[in-house]
């Protein structure tokens, strides 16, 4: 795995999208996604936020927010801005609830 690739998304917090990841050195696993001809990559961080806190917050995500985790997706296609904006909206906002399972999940153990 890049760790520029991380890192820049550990920083940032934002989703990013890069239509070439073994030129740009922006990619994850990029040696594999050549050899597999998977030729876009889009990166989308999860936070810990669940669903109701990022609704009431204008479904947005707090800037002090912690990462839970992020999620790469790559295709053979270049992403459209159009399928990358919804991808990314689509994924933070799964990620809201996968937080709340993961925290219901967790907090009856002791």
């Amino acid at each position: 795995m890049s760790e520029r690739a991380f890192r820049e998304l550990a920083r940032t917090k934002r989703p990013y999208m890069t239509n070439n990841p073994r030129s740009e050195n922006k990619g994850v696993f990029a040696d594999a996604s050549k050899e597999l001809g998977l030729s876009s990559e889009a990166g989308v961080p999860l936070f810990k936020i669940d669903k109701d806190t990022f609704t009431k917050n204008g479904m947005v995500i707090p800037g002090n927010t912690p990462l839970f985790g992020f999620v790469i997706l790559k295709r053979n296609r270049v992403f459209t801005t159009k399928e990358y904006k919804l991808l990314s909206r689509f994924i933070i906002q799964c990620g809201t609830i996968l937080w709340g399972l993961y925290r219901k999940l967790y907090s009856n153990k002791a």
